[in-house]
C-alpha cells in the first residue's frame, strides 16, 4: 500500500520524524491548526537532530549550512507547494509560486519601492502616523487605564500600510476601532495557513464558509486600488512604484496583479511589524535592567528621533534584533522550498530531489549551537558583549537571498522610530493581573505570527 511505501521505501524514508508525518500531510495540518507548528518542530529537532521528516516528502532542516544552499543567490531550489494554497478571490494567489526568472522583473520594481531614497520619502508618513499613535495611547491611558499595546500597534501599522499601499490611511488610530478588513485578515490568515499545508485541497477548501473571507479581502483590495489609481504617480508611496515599468524587461503590473500585490503589501507589512512592536515592548517590560539601559540611551540622546538618528542607537537596534530573534513574526510556511531533481547536499547529508525543504527561523534562531543561552533575552549579544556562540548567519527573520523580505528597511524604520518614541514618552509596566509568562505561548504560527494580548499601564514621562 501507499503507506508501506512512504514509510519504508520512499526517497525520504531514511529521515527521522513522527510516524504519522511519514504517511500523510494531515499530521502537519493538525499541528498547524493549533498554531504550534514552530514549537512542535523545534522539539522534534531537539529529539532527532538537524533533519526531521515532517511530511511524506518534506524535510525540515535546522542547520546554518542549509540557508545559503536553499535560499541563496544561484540556488536551484524553487518555492514549494505551500505557496499554491495562498488563494484569494477568483482563485488567484496573493503569494506567487514563480520560477526565479519570472520573479526577477517584479523584484526589481519592489526594490525600487524600498530603496534608501524611497524609505526617506516614506518617513514623513510614518512620523505623522506615529504622532497619531502617541496621541491615542495617551487618550486610552486616561480613559481606560489599561492599554492593549498589541491592538494599538496594529492600528498604527495598518494606518501606515493603508497610506503607503493604497494612498490613504485607514484612520484606525483616530477612530480607535479596527476596520472590517483587519477583522477579516485575522480570520483569513489562520484559515489560509491550513490551505497552504495541504494545497492540493485548495479547491475543496474554496467551498467552505470561511473561504468567503478570501473573496471579501479581494473585493476590499479591488475597491482600494480603484480609488488609488486616479492619483497615478503623484504620491510618494509604494503604489507609485508598483505602477512603474521594469527598467530591464519593460514589463508592468496589470490591474489584477496590482490588486494582489497591494493586498500583499498591507497583509505582510502591517501584522508582522505590529506583532514585532508588541514583542519588543513585552521583552523590555519583562527585563527591567534591559529596559533601563534603553531608557538611558534614548533620554540622553541629544537630537530628533528620526530614522537617520534612531538607526544609529546601538542598544535600541540590539533590542530590536534580539526580540526578532526570539519571536520572529513570519510564519514557517513561507520558508518552504522544493529541491531540484538532482537534490541538494547540506553539511554532508543528501536531500533527494523534488523534496520540500525549509529552515524555520524560530528553530534555528534558538539553536544553542548558534546562540548562547538561546531562550534568554540578551540584546548585548548583538554588541559583542553576550554569551558565546554567536552566529549572525543563523538570523533569518527576513528570510535570505533573492526571495528575502523586500520591506525590511521600512520595517526597521517603523520599529526604530516607534520604540524610541514610546520609550521616550511613557514608562511601561504590565497591567495588574496579567501573567507575562503566557505571552510567548499565545503567539501562534500562521501565514504570519498572530498578535498577542499585551495589557500595560502607561505613565507619561
Amino acid at each position: 500500500s501507499i503507506s508501506i511505501y512512504r514509510r519504508f521505501f520512499h526517497r525520504c524514508s531514511k529521515f527521522p520524524g513522527p510516524f504519522w508525518a511519514s504517511l500523510t500531510k494531515f499530521w502537519a495540518l493538525f499541528t498547524v491548526r493549533g498554531g504550534e507548528y514552530h514549537r512542535t518542530v523545534r522539539r522534534l529537532h531537539q529529539k532527532h537532530g538537524d533533519f526531521v521528516r515532517v511530511g511524506p516528502r518534506e524535510i525540515d532542516i535546522c542547520n546554518v549550512e542549509a540557508i545559503p544552499t536553499i535560499y541563496g543567490l544561484g540556488t536551484k531550489c524553487i518555492k514549494g507547494p505551500w505557496y499554491e494554497g495562498t488563494l484569494m478571490g477568483g482563485h488567484e494567489r496573493f503569494l506567487q509560486n514563480e520560477k526565479p526568472d519570472a520573479h526577477m522583473w517584479k523584484r526589481r520594481i519592489w526594490d525600487a519601492g524600498f530603496n534608501s531614497k524611497s524609505i526617506r520619502e516614506y518617513e514623513p508618513h510614518v512620523l505623522r502616523i506615529k504622532d497619531d499613535l502617541l496621541d491615542q495611547l495617551e487618550h486610552v491611558r486616561k480613559e481606560k487605564g489599561v492599554v492593549d499595546l498589541g491592538l494599538y500597534f496594529s492600528f498604527f501599522t495598518w494606518d501606515i500600510m493603508g497610506d503607503l499601499g493604497f494612498g490613504e490611511s485607514f484612520h484606525m488610530l483616530k477612530s480607535g476601532t479596527q476596520n472590517n478588513a483587519m477583522t477579516i485578515v485575522q480570520g483569513f490568515a489562520q484559515f489560509n495557513a491550513l490551505i497552504c499545508t495541504i494545497p492540493w485541497c485548495a479547491t475543496l477548501f474554496a467551498w467552505l464558509p470561511k473561504a468567503k473571507l478570501a473573496e471579501d479581502l479581494f473585493t476590499f483590495a479591488k475597491e482600494r486600488v480603484k480609488e488609488r489609481l486616479p492619483l497615478g504617480k503623484s504620491r510618494a508611496d509604494i503604489f507609485t512604484h508598483l505602477l512603474a515599468e521594469d527598467r530591464v524587461s519593460k514589463k508592468k503590473y496589470n490591474n489584477l496583479e496590482l490588486i494582489l500585490e497591494t493586498f500583499l503589501t498591507v497583509l505582510i507589512g502591517s501584522d508582522t511589524t505590529s506583532s514585532s512592536l508588541a514583542t519588543i515592548c513585552y521583552y523590555l517590560i519583562a527585563h527591567p535592567e534591559k529596559y533601563d539601559k534603553l531608557k538611558t540611551e534614548i533620554h540622553t540622546f541629544d537630537g530628533a528621533l528620526t530614522h537617520i538618528n534612531t538607526a544609529k542607537l546601538p542598544y535600541l537596534n540590539a533590542v530590536i534584533r534580539e526580540a526578532l530573534r526570539l519571536l520572529p513574526p513570519i510564519g514557517s510556511g513561507m520558508m518552504h522550498r522544493e529541491t531540484p531533481p538532482e537534490g541538494i547536499d547540506v553539511d554532508g547529508t543528501h536531500i533527494p530531489g523534488n523534496t520540500t525543504v525549509g529552515v524555520g527561523a524560530f528553530e534555528i534562531q534558538r539553536d544553542p549551537r548558534y546562540y548562547g543561552q538561546p531562550d534568554d533575552f540578551i540584546p548585548e549579544r548583538w554588541l559583542g558583549e553576550g554569551p558565546e556562540p554567536f552566529d549572525r548567519n543563523a538570523f533569518m527573520v527576513f528570510s535570505y537571498g533573492p526571495y528575502s523580505c523586500v520591506g525590511k528597511h521600512l520595517a526597521y524604520l517603523e520599529l526604530c522610530d516607534v520604540i524610541a518614541a514610546v520609550v521616550k514618552a511613557f514608562d511601561m509596566e504590565f497591567a495588574p493581573g496579567y501573567d507575562p509568562s503566557t505571552y510567548e505561548t499565545s503567539i501562534k504560527d500562521s501565514v504570519i505570527s498572530t498578535r498577542a494580548y499585551l495589557p500595560v499601564i502607561l505613565t507619561p514621562r
